[in-house]
Protein backbone atom coordinates (compact mmCIF):
# COMPACT_ATOMS: atom_id res chain seq x y z
CA UNK A 1 0.00 0.00 0.00
CA UNK A 2 2.74 2.34 0.86
CA UNK A 3 3.98 1.93 -3.20
CA UNK A 4 0.73 3.84 -3.97
CA UNK A 5 0.86 5.94 -0.95
CA UNK A 6 4.39 8.10 -1.50
CA UNK A 7 4.39 10.28 -3.78
CA UNK A 8 6.88 10.95 -6.27
CA UNK A 9 9.46 14.43 -7.53
CA UNK A 10 11.58 13.99 -9.89
CA UNK A 11 10.76 10.80 -11.97
CA UNK A 12 7.61 12.26 -13.42
CA UNK A 13 7.15 10.98 -17.01
CA UNK A 14 5.36 13.59 -18.53
CA UNK A 15 8.46 15.67 -16.76
CA UNK A 16 10.92 13.42 -18.77
CA UNK A 17 8.87 13.72 -22.34
CA UNK A 18 9.27 17.74 -22.36
CA UNK A 19 12.54 17.09 -21.52
CA UNK A 20 13.20 15.47 -24.04
CA UNK A 21 11.39 17.98 -26.78
CA UNK A 22 13.64 20.69 -25.66
CA UNK A 23 16.86 18.32 -25.80
CA UNK A 24 15.85 18.15 -29.37
CA UNK A 25 15.00 21.40 -30.11
CA UNK A 26 18.23 22.65 -28.90
CA UNK A 27 19.74 19.90 -31.19
CA UNK A 28 17.88 20.42 -34.22
CA UNK A 29 19.04 24.39 -33.87
CA UNK A 30 22.29 23.22 -33.25
CA UNK A 31 22.38 20.93 -36.28
CA UNK A 32 21.46 24.05 -38.11
CA UNK A 33 24.30 26.08 -36.83
CA UNK A 34 26.80 23.89 -37.83
CA UNK A 35 25.56 23.43 -41.52
CA UNK A 36 25.70 26.70 -42.28
CA UNK A 37 22.78 29.25 -41.48
CA UNK A 38 23.72 32.67 -41.19
CA UNK A 39 23.86 34.92 -38.19
CA UNK A 40 20.06 36.08 -39.20
CA UNK A 41 19.25 32.05 -39.65
CA UNK A 42 19.12 32.75 -43.29
CA UNK A 43 19.55 28.63 -44.89
CA UNK A 44 22.89 28.45 -46.73
CA UNK A 45 22.97 24.39 -47.54
CA UNK A 46 20.82 21.44 -48.37
CA UNK A 47 21.23 19.97 -45.23
CA UNK A 48 20.89 23.57 -43.97
CA UNK A 49 17.02 24.16 -45.11
CA UNK A 50 16.77 20.57 -44.79
CA UNK A 51 17.48 20.90 -40.63
CA UNK A 52 15.31 24.09 -40.54
CA UNK A 53 12.19 21.89 -42.19
CA UNK A 54 13.06 19.02 -39.42
CA UNK A 55 13.07 21.96 -36.77
CA UNK A 56 9.60 23.36 -37.92
CA UNK A 57 8.02 20.19 -38.40
CA UNK A 58 9.13 18.23 -34.81
CA UNK A 59 8.06 21.95 -32.89
CA UNK A 60 4.97 21.24 -34.71
CA UNK A 61 4.41 17.52 -33.33
CA UNK A 62 4.69 16.82 -37.03
CA UNK A 63 6.90 14.08 -36.41
CA UNK A 64 6.01 11.28 -39.28
CA UNK A 65 6.54 14.59 -41.57
CA UNK A 66 10.14 15.38 -39.42
CA UNK A 67 10.99 11.95 -39.79
CA UNK A 68 10.94 11.94 -43.87
CA UNK A 69 12.78 15.38 -43.87
CA UNK A 70 15.60 13.47 -41.58
CA UNK A 71 15.73 10.54 -44.07
CA UNK A 72 15.86 12.79 -46.95
CA UNK A 73 19.10 14.27 -45.46
CA UNK A 74 20.40 11.04 -45.20
CA UNK A 75 20.32 10.17 -48.56
CA UNK A 76 22.43 13.59 -48.80
CA UNK A 77 24.67 13.06 -45.89
CA UNK A 78 24.36 9.20 -44.65
CA UNK A 79 27.46 9.62 -42.16
CA UNK A 80 26.16 13.09 -40.57
CA UNK A 81 25.80 12.13 -36.71
CA UNK A 82 23.30 14.87 -35.85
CA UNK A 83 20.92 14.15 -38.08
CA UNK A 84 21.11 10.32 -37.29
CA UNK A 85 20.91 11.43 -33.51
CA UNK A 86 17.72 13.85 -34.06
CA UNK A 87 16.30 10.72 -36.43
CA UNK A 88 16.39 8.74 -32.45
CA UNK A 89 14.84 11.67 -30.77
CA UNK A 90 12.15 11.72 -33.88
CA UNK A 91 11.30 7.80 -33.12
CA UNK A 92 11.36 8.01 -29.26
CA UNK A 93 8.27 10.71 -29.80
CA UNK A 94 6.93 7.84 -31.66
CA UNK A 95 7.37 5.55 -29.02
CA UNK A 96 9.73 3.63 -31.71
CA UNK A 97 12.26 2.62 -29.50
CA UNK A 98 13.95 -0.05 -31.32
CA UNK A 99 14.75 2.27 -33.55
CA UNK A 100 15.69 5.65 -31.58
CA UNK A 101 18.02 3.31 -30.00
CA UNK A 102 19.68 2.13 -33.49
CA UNK A 103 20.16 5.51 -34.54
CA UNK A 104 21.14 6.32 -31.15
CA UNK A 105 24.39 4.38 -32.08
CA UNK A 106 24.60 4.96 -35.05
CA UNK A 107 25.26 8.51 -34.59
CA UNK A 108 27.57 7.50 -31.66
CA UNK A 109 29.57 5.15 -34.08
CA UNK A 110 30.49 8.21 -36.13
CA UNK A 111 31.12 10.49 -33.23
CA UNK A 112 31.33 8.92 -29.90
CA UNK A 113 32.33 12.21 -27.43
CA UNK A 114 28.79 14.03 -28.00
CA UNK A 115 27.44 13.56 -24.39
CA UNK A 116 24.01 15.07 -25.31
CA UNK A 117 23.64 11.55 -27.29
CA UNK A 118 24.72 8.94 -24.27
CA UNK A 119 22.18 11.16 -22.30
CA UNK A 120 19.33 10.35 -24.67
CA UNK A 121 20.43 7.07 -24.82
CA UNK A 122 20.56 6.48 -21.46
CA UNK A 123 17.15 8.14 -20.65
CA UNK A 124 15.40 6.11 -23.30
CA UNK A 125 16.83 2.84 -21.54
CA UNK A 126 15.76 4.44 -18.30
CA UNK A 127 12.22 4.79 -19.69
CA UNK A 128 12.24 0.68 -20.83
CA UNK A 129 13.01 0.07 -16.87
CA UNK A 130 16.62 -0.96 -18.66
CA UNK A 131 18.32 0.64 -15.94
CA UNK A 132 22.18 -1.11 -15.89
CA UNK A 133 22.41 -0.10 -19.61
CA UNK A 134 20.88 3.17 -18.57
CA UNK A 135 23.72 3.87 -15.79
CA UNK A 136 26.15 3.25 -18.53
CA UNK A 137 25.56 5.34 -20.73
CA UNK A 138 24.83 8.46 -17.99
CA UNK A 139 28.36 7.43 -17.13
CA UNK A 140 29.94 8.11 -20.27
CA UNK A 141 28.25 11.03 -20.76
CA UNK A 142 29.21 12.19 -17.57
CA UNK A 143 32.80 11.46 -18.77
CA UNK A 144 32.85 13.72 -21.66
CA UNK A 145 30.56 16.48 -19.60
CA UNK A 146 31.52 15.95 -15.88
CA UNK A 147 29.44 19.00 -14.78
CA UNK A 148 26.22 18.34 -16.33
CA UNK A 149 23.82 18.08 -13.32
CA UNK A 150 21.20 17.26 -15.64
CA UNK A 151 22.85 14.18 -16.33
CA UNK A 152 23.78 13.72 -12.56
CA UNK A 153 19.96 14.01 -11.89
CA UNK A 154 19.39 10.91 -14.26
CA UNK A 155 21.87 8.90 -12.92
CA UNK A 156 20.22 8.91 -9.75
CA UNK A 157 17.07 7.97 -10.68
CA UNK A 158 18.75 5.04 -12.78
CA UNK A 159 20.45 4.14 -9.79
CA UNK A 160 17.09 4.22 -7.93
CA UNK A 161 15.33 2.17 -10.17
CA UNK A 162 18.07 -0.52 -10.39
CA UNK A 163 17.39 -0.71 -6.19
CA UNK A 164 21.09 0.87 -5.81
CA UNK A 165 19.42 3.12 -3.24
CA UNK A 166 23.12 4.51 -1.55
CA UNK A 167 24.42 5.53 -4.74
CA UNK A 168 21.21 7.04 -5.94
CA UNK A 169 21.35 9.04 -2.53
CA UNK A 170 25.53 9.80 -3.31
CA UNK A 171 24.24 11.11 -6.69
CA UNK A 172 21.47 13.33 -5.25
CA UNK A 173 23.86 14.96 -2.58
CA UNK A 174 26.55 15.78 -5.65
CA UNK A 175 23.63 17.35 -6.92
CA UNK A 176 22.54 19.12 -4.17
CA UNK A 177 26.42 20.58 -3.77
CA UNK A 178 25.76 22.71 -6.97
CA UNK A 179 22.13 23.03 -7.38
CA UNK A 180 19.33 22.77 -3.96
CA UNK A 181 16.55 21.76 -5.20
CA UNK A 182 12.62 20.69 -4.13
CA UNK A 183 12.89 18.06 -6.13
CA UNK A 184 16.06 16.67 -5.32
CA UNK A 185 15.40 16.98 -1.87
CA UNK A 186 11.81 15.36 -2.33
CA UNK A 187 13.85 12.32 -4.40
CA UNK A 188 16.21 11.68 -1.70
CA UNK A 189 13.37 11.71 1.55
CA UNK A 190 11.36 9.01 -0.83
CA UNK A 191 14.59 7.03 -1.10
CA UNK A 192 15.00 7.28 2.73
CA UNK A 193 11.41 6.24 3.40
CA UNK A 194 11.81 3.38 0.98
CA UNK A 195 15.03 2.36 3.00
CA UNK A 196 12.81 3.01 6.41
CA UNK A 197 15.32 5.70 7.53
CA UNK A 198 11.99 8.06 8.55
CA UNK A 199 14.27 10.33 10.42
CA UNK A 200 16.19 11.24 7.64
CA UNK A 201 13.28 11.22 5.17
CA UNK A 202 11.85 13.86 7.68
CA UNK A 203 15.04 15.80 7.17
CA UNK A 204 14.57 16.05 3.45
CA UNK A 205 11.32 16.53 3.23
CA UNK A 206 11.65 19.39 5.57
CA UNK A 207 14.60 20.89 3.64
CA UNK A 208 12.57 20.52 0.60
CA UNK A 209 9.92 22.49 1.77
CA UNK A 210 12.10 25.78 2.74
CA UNK A 211 12.49 25.65 -1.23
CA UNK A 212 8.74 24.96 -2.05
CA UNK A 213 6.49 25.81 0.71
CA UNK A 214 3.33 24.90 -1.30
CA UNK A 215 4.27 21.95 -2.69
CA UNK A 216 1.60 19.72 -1.73
CA UNK A 217 3.34 16.67 -2.13
CA UNK A 218 5.97 17.04 0.36
CA UNK A 219 3.05 17.42 3.51
CA UNK A 220 1.50 14.21 2.21
CA UNK A 221 5.07 12.31 2.19
CA UNK A 222 6.01 14.50 5.77
CA UNK A 223 2.39 13.04 7.15
CA UNK A 224 3.73 9.21 6.18
CA UNK A 225 7.20 9.42 7.34
CA UNK A 226 5.42 10.60 10.60
CA UNK A 227 3.16 8.28 10.66
CA UNK A 228 5.74 5.53 10.39
CA UNK A 229 7.30 6.93 13.55
CA UNK A 230 4.13 6.39 15.33
CA UNK A 231 3.08 10.36 15.53
CA UNK A 232 0.00 9.85 14.36
CA UNK A 233 -1.33 13.22 15.43
CA UNK A 234 1.78 14.95 13.30
CA UNK A 235 0.96 12.81 10.93
CA UNK A 236 -2.69 14.27 10.81
CA UNK A 237 -1.28 17.78 10.51
CA UNK A 238 0.69 17.26 7.63
CA UNK A 239 -2.32 15.35 5.84
CA UNK A 240 -4.66 18.41 6.55
CA UNK A 241 -1.98 20.89 5.45
CA UNK A 242 -1.71 19.09 2.26
CA UNK A 243 -5.54 19.18 1.46
CA UNK A 244 -5.40 22.88 3.11
CA UNK A 245 -3.48 23.61 0.23
CA UNK A 246 -5.14 21.86 -2.29
CA UNK A 247 -9.15 20.39 -1.42
CA UNK A 248 -8.80 18.15 -4.59
CA UNK A 249 -5.26 16.35 -3.86
CA UNK A 250 -7.01 12.87 -2.70
CA UNK A 251 -3.71 10.70 -1.67
CA UNK A 252 -3.71 12.66 1.87
CA UNK A 253 -7.50 11.74 1.97
CA UNK A 254 -6.59 8.27 1.48
CA UNK A 255 -3.64 8.48 3.50
CA UNK A 256 -6.21 10.12 5.98
CA UNK A 257 -8.33 7.11 5.51
CA UNK A 258 -6.15 4.63 5.96
CA UNK A 259 -4.92 6.50 9.13
CA UNK A 260 -8.04 6.65 11.25
CA UNK A 261 -8.99 2.66 9.94
CA UNK A 262 -5.44 1.60 11.71
CA UNK A 263 -6.54 3.34 14.92
CA UNK A 264 -9.62 2.04 15.14
CA UNK A 265 -11.48 5.14 13.83
CA UNK A 266 -13.83 3.47 11.19
CA UNK A 267 -16.46 6.16 10.70
CA UNK A 268 -13.77 8.76 9.93
CA UNK A 269 -11.89 6.55 7.68
CA UNK A 270 -15.19 5.88 5.91
CA UNK A 271 -15.74 10.09 5.39
CA UNK A 272 -12.12 10.28 3.96
CA UNK A 273 -12.72 7.46 1.25
CA UNK A 274 -16.14 8.99 0.64
CA UNK A 275 -14.32 12.44 -0.03
CA UNK A 276 -12.01 10.82 -2.39
CA UNK A 277 -14.32 9.33 -4.40
CA UNK A 278 -16.32 12.66 -4.77
CA UNK A 279 -13.32 14.00 -5.96
CA UNK A 280 -11.78 11.03 -8.19
CA UNK A 281 -15.59 9.03 -8.60
CA UNK A 282 -13.22 5.88 -10.53
CA UNK A 283 -10.43 5.88 -7.85
CA UNK A 284 -9.69 2.11 -7.44
CA UNK A 285 -7.62 3.17 -4.18
CA UNK A 286 -9.98 4.70 -2.26
CA UNK A 287 -12.56 2.15 -4.11
CA UNK A 288 -10.88 -0.96 -3.04
CA UNK A 289 -10.32 0.58 0.82
CA UNK A 290 -13.80 1.39 0.86
CA UNK A 291 -14.56 -1.76 0.37
CA UNK A 292 -12.26 -3.73 2.99
CA UNK A 293 -13.97 -0.93 5.74
CA UNK A 294 -17.19 -2.30 5.13
CA UNK A 295 -16.16 -5.99 4.40
CA UNK A 296 -13.67 -6.59 7.44
CA UNK A 297 -14.75 -3.47 9.68
CA UNK A 298 -18.37 -1.80 9.46
CA UNK A 299 -19.74 -5.22 8.60
CA UNK A 300 -21.49 -4.17 5.95
CA UNK A 301 -21.23 -6.60 2.66
CA UNK A 302 -23.56 -4.84 0.50
CA UNK A 303 -21.78 -2.15 0.54
CA UNK A 304 -18.29 -4.00 0.29
CA UNK A 305 -20.03 -5.79 -2.66
CA UNK A 306 -20.65 -2.40 -4.45
CA UNK A 307 -17.36 -1.13 -4.09
CA UNK A 308 -15.85 -3.98 -4.95
CA UNK A 309 -17.35 -4.11 -8.04
CA UNK A 310 -16.30 -0.89 -8.97
CA UNK A 311 -12.72 -1.26 -8.04
CA UNK A 312 -13.24 -4.05 -11.01
CA UNK A 313 -14.87 -1.87 -13.30
CA UNK A 314 -12.32 1.02 -12.50
CA UNK A 315 -10.05 -2.03 -13.91
CA UNK A 316 -8.09 -1.91 -9.98
CA UNK A 317 -5.26 -3.81 -10.47
CA UNK A 318 -6.18 -6.57 -7.90
CA UNK A 319 -9.32 -6.98 -10.05
CA UNK A 320 -9.10 -10.91 -10.31
CA UNK A 321 -8.18 -11.21 -6.39
CA UNK A 322 -11.17 -8.49 -5.45
CA UNK A 323 -13.49 -10.89 -7.24
CA UNK A 324 -12.54 -13.49 -5.49
CA UNK A 325 -13.88 -11.25 -2.21
CA UNK A 326 -17.14 -10.82 -4.10
CA UNK A 327 -17.53 -14.80 -4.79
CA UNK A 328 -17.06 -15.17 -0.88
CA UNK A 329 -19.42 -12.31 0.18
CA UNK A 330 -22.19 -13.87 -2.36
CA UNK A 331 -21.68 -16.95 -0.70
CA UNK A 332 -22.21 -15.87 2.92
CA UNK A 333 -25.50 -14.70 1.55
Amino acid sequence: MDGNRLIQGYKGYKRYKEKLTIAALMLLFWCCLLDGCTKTFQIQSPIGKGIYRANLLYRGARYQECLTELKNLLAIDPDDPHIHYNLGLTYAQLNQYNQARDEYIRALARKENIPQIHQSLGDLYRQQHLYAKAIIEYQRALTLLPASVETRMRLASAYEGLGKMDMAIKEYKSVLRVKASSGMYLNMGNIYYKLKQYDDAITSYQKALLQAPDMVKIYNNLGLSLEKKGETQKAVAFYQKAIQKNSHYYFSYINLGALYRSTGKYELAREYYQKVLQIEPDCPDALLNLGILYDLYLSSPEEAMKNYRHYCQAGGPRSSEVRKWIETLQLRK
